[in-house]
């Protein structure tokens, strides 16, 4: 994943993130519904976490699933 000011987002960010080279990914990939597969799975741990990972989204572009 190439996308700006990922490495901040990691440090600040408390839950859990799959990505596609993580050994859980394409099981927990497999819920999302989209045309293509997700740059990253956020597990957030708290309210700042869901904060961080909706802004981080919206100022790269990003779309968000739920």
């Amino acid at each position: 994943m190439s996308l700006a000011n990922f490495s901040t987002f990691r440090s600040a960010f408390t839950g859990h993130i799959i990505l596609p080279e993580d050994a859980e990914y394409e099981l927990t990939s497999t819920t999302y519904i989209g045309k293509s597969a997700p740059a990253a799975i956020v597990r957030p741990q708290n309210v700042q976490d869901v904060a961080l990972a909706v802004s981080y989204a919206k100022k790269n572009n990003l779309i968000l699933s739920i």
